[in-house]
C-alpha cells in the first residue's frame, strides 16, 4: 500500500462560487416570500406589522436554508446522477427551511420586547427555555408550514430541479 493511499481523502470544496450559492439563495428567499403571501392572503390575514415581521422572517429563513440546503444537497450529490441530487436538493431544502424558519420563529418569540425570563441559565430558565422551543415549534407547524403549500413545494421542486441540472456542484 502507498503512501498516496494510506493518505485520508480530504473533502472537495464544492465548485459552485459565492455568487451561485448567493444568487439561488436570494431568488428561492424572494420565492418563499411571495408563496408565503399568498398563502396568508389567502388565509384571510390582515397586511398588518405582524405580516411584514413574519415575511421577514420568511425572507431571512429562505435565504439561510437555500444557502444550507445547497451545500448539504452538494456534498450528499456529488458524483451521483441527476435523479440523486434532485432527490438530496428537495430533502434538504424541505428540511431545512422548515427547521431555520422555526428556529428564528423561536428566537423571535423567546426574545420579544416585554417577556421576563427567569435568571440565565438557571434550572427554571432550561425549562422555560425549552417549553417555548416546543410551543413554538408546534405553532410554527401548524400555521406556519402550511402556508408554504402549495405554491412553495413547487418552489422547492423547481429549486431542486434547477440544481439537478448543473453539471458544476
Amino acid at each position: 500500500m502507498t503512501a498516496e493511499a494510506a493518505a485520508p481523502r480530504a473533502i472537495a470544496r464544492p465548485r459552485a462560487g459565492f455568487r451561485t450559492i448567493a444568487g439561488f439563495s436570494l431568488l428561492y428567499a424572494i420565492g418563499a416570500v411571495v408563496s408565503v403571501a399568498i398563502g396568508c392572503l389567502a388565509a384571510g390575514w390582515s397586511i398588518d406589522g405582524r405580516l411584514w415581521s413574519f415575511l421577514g422572517i420568511v425572507a431571512v429563513a429562505g435565504f439561510l436554508a437555500a444557502a444550507l440546503s445547497w451545500l448539504a444537497a452538494s456534498l450528499v450529490g456529488r458524483r451521483r446522477p441527476p435523479t440523486a441530487r434532485f432527490a438530496a436538493m428537495l430533502i434538504a431544502l424541505t428540511l431545512s427551511t422548515a427547521l431555520v424558519t422555526a428556529l428564528l420563529f423561536f428566537l423571535q418569540h423567546f426574545f420579544a420586547p416585554g417577556v421576563r425570563h427567569a435568571p440565565l441559565l438557571s434550572s427554571f430558565f432550561l425549562v422555560e427555555l425549552f417549553h417555548s422551543a416546543i410551543s413554538v415549534t408546534y405553532l410554527f407547524a401548524v400555521t406556519g408550514l402550511r402556508l408554504f403549500f402549495p405554491a412553495g413545494f413547487g418552489l422547492m421542486v423547481l429549486a431542486s430541479y434547477a440544481f439537478a441540472a448543473r453539471r458544476e456542484l
